[in-house]
């Protein structure tokens, strides 16, 4: 992998993590995402912002609960490409860019999320 390729813009990484993340006993869909979905309540209504949003499935999960926006940062260049397959026909919208260039704004979300994305 070069100096200035994106993780997930590996194509072997790419496939051991959907591999991985298909199996139906996956550790981020077994245990990170039911305690993450306790610990962040209701998602009705809420602005959202995922740091590290993958393939954006999270955001069609909440927008599907009824959260009012959904803004996904995504730093892979192919991740980005899946997350606004996943996010078609939805108001939900993911922007090619790396955490660490994120800004905090006041008011700018209800929630922030950066799930299983900072190692």
């Amino acid at each position: 992998m070069s100096e200035n390729q994106e993780f997930y813009d590996n194509l072997d990484v790419r496939a051991n993590y959907f591999a991985h993340r298909r199996r139906p006993d996956n550790p981020n869909d077994a245990l990170e995402r039911p305690l993450f979905l306790e610990l962040a309540g209701q998602l009705a209504n809420l602005d959202m912002i995922d740091l590290g949003c993958g393939d954006a499935s999270f955001g069609q999960e909440a927008l599907f609960q009824g959260a009012r926006s959904y803004r996904g940062l995504e730093a892979s260049q192919t991740m980005v490409d899946m997350a606004r397959q996943v996010l078609a026909n939805t108001p939900g919208e993911v922007v090619h860019e790396r955490i660490e260039a994120w800004q905090a704004q006041s008011e700018q979300a209800d929630l922030v999320s950066s799930r299983l994305a900072l190692n």
